[in-house]
């Protein structure tokens, strides 16, 4: 019996034993797990980073890498992929064309030595760094700039395990832009940036567009603006270009440029039209006004010559002319041609009062009538711009020859103005004289109106008042025809 009690006192020992340890058992097993696990997953990171650059380093090793050697070397050339996102672009120079951009420029390319696809599967490596002085890059140059420049440390460089390369980095250049100014300013420009190969011919190195058709490989970012330009579009091209060197590809990105056109407007066009009206002011100044119409006229023109010498020095010097040139040069003819038209005016006053003169002194030669030559016939009064001694004479005689005609008489004989009336038969009927008289009336009536200033026009300036401004409405609307359409005229393109 005492044998039985004790082993079932032991079975309830055991029981309560394992009651009171399982709780504690779990909790020790659970921290075990825990720590096991954080100490596996830091292993593993830990792992994971020395595995990363335990393969960069297995990578770059000089002894199996040669950042001289292209890709492939002695074998196919390396194709290059580009891709161009643009973010800004202006500074559009006539006198020194050129333009300046700035731009991401992508470039895509695969070396097989970098892959690591069997060492390190994880993911593609983002690297930064002096890694850009370790590997093989492109030699891709811009063959039309004038100046670039690329933040050294402002870079992309990924990494593919199959070895592939992805390079990106800012630029901002200054490129040559070859401009045509015929239509200036209501021209548009084409400039193109050019991606080349400096040293490597298509037997090493191909360039190409990373999209087809190649405008999805140029990209424009949203809001670019110019302040006096207008980007209309762009365009992406491949070519291929011989040298004694051999063979290059090159990647063009051309941008077509439209000027806009109110700046010049306000600041050339409207001035020119206003100074060109204001010379015309002096056909409406009497012409017994001379100081008043001289001063006029020399004012115009000098205006207007300032205007041109200002902005001719702004532009390139250029052996044809441009389309502000034939505007500028039109309307300074207008301008001149008003000031001389004062002088014009006065001279064929003088030439109409001689040959006047002349056409009376032959018809009284032809009548049969005693004629006198004199200085005064043949000389202008100095004091009155339209009446001549000859034109007051010639009033003196129809005011007494009017008397005689009323009466159908006729005098035989006269002397600058002056009757020799020696017999009552010098006095006699004539029809053909009374024709005669009013034949000279109407001439000389025609005379006053048309050559003298105590008339309200005079016949050079009544003309000029519709002459001019027809003619420069013409001329303007043939302008702005020609070159808002852009109609090609002879040989401008």
């Amino acid at each position: 019996m005492a044998r039985e009690e004790l082993k079932e006192l032991k079975q309830v020992f055991k029981a309560e034993m394992t009651i009171m340890t399982a709780p504690a058992f779990l909790t020790c097993l659970t921290l075990v797990v825990f720590f096991g696990c954080f100490h596996s997953s830091v292993s593993l990171a830990s792992r994971a980073g020395a595995n990363a650059s335990h393969v960069l380093k297995d990578l770059l090793d000089s002894t199996f890498y040669d950042k001289r050697l292209r890709p492939n070397f002695e074998g196919d050339p390396v194709e290059v992929s580009l891709n161009v996102f643009l973010t800004s672009i202006g500074g559009l120079d006539e006198k020194e064309m050129q333009f300046e951009t700035t731009f991401f420029l992508r470039q895509t390319w695969k070396d097989s030595r970098l892959a690591f696809g069997d060492a390190y599967k994880v993911r593609n490596f983002s690297i930064s760094g002096d890694i850009m002085d370790q590997i093989w890059k492109p030699d891709t140059y811009i063959n039309n700039e004038k100046s670039s420049f690329a933040p050294p440390k402002q870079f992309l460089l990924q990494l593919f395990p199959d070895g592939k390369v992805l390079y990106s980095q800012r630029m901002t250049v200054l490129a040559a832009c070859m401009m045509d100014l015929h239509n200036y300013p209501m021209d548009k420009q084409r400039c193109s940036i050019a991606f080349e190969s400096y040293g490597m011919t298509t037997h090493d190195l191909i360039l190409s567009w990373a999209s087809e058709p190649y405008k999805k490989s140029v990209g424009v970012a949203d809001g670019v603006t110019l302040s006096q330009f207008a980007l209309d579009e762009y365009t992406a091209e491949k070519s291929l270009a011989n040298y004694t060197t051999g063979s290059f590809t090159i990647l063009k990105v051309t941008f077509l440029i439209r000027r806009k056109k109110f700046y010049y407007v306000v600041q050339t066009y409207i001035p020119t039209i206003l100074i060109t009206i204001l010379s015309w002011v002096s056909f409406w100044i009497p012409r017994s006004s001379p100081p008043a119409r001289v001063a006029l006229g020399i004012t115009t023109v000098l205006a207007l010559t300032t205007l041109i010498f200002g902005i001719q020095s702004s532009m390139p010097k250029v052996s044809y002319v441009k389309a502000i040139d034939w505007f500028l040069m039109i309307s300074f003819s207008f301008v001149f041609a008003a000031l001389i038209e004062y002088p014009s005016s006065t001279f064929i006053k003088f030439q109409a009062e001689k040959i006047s003169k002349t056409g009376t002194t032959i018809l009284r030669k032809v009548k049969g009538e005693n004629v006198v030559n004199s200085a005064d016939d043949l000389t202008m009064n100095t004091t009155s711009y339209g009446h001549t001694n000859h034109a007051k004479e010639l009033e003196g005689d129809l005011s007494e020859d009017n008397a005689e005609e009323k009466h159908g008489f006729r005098k035989t004989t006269r002397f600058n103005g002056v009757s020799d009336v020696s017999n009552p038969r010098d006095y006699e009927l004539n029809d053909e004289g009374l024709r005669h008289r009013k034949q000279k009336e109407r001439d000389m009536e025609s005379f006053k109106e048309n050559f003298t200033d105590s008339e309200v026009t005079n016949v050079v300036d009544k003309y000029a008042r519709i002459i001019f401004p027809l003619s420069y409405l013409l001329y303007n609307v043939g302008y702005w025809i020609v070159y808002l359409l852009e109609i090609d005229l002879l040989t401008r393109s």
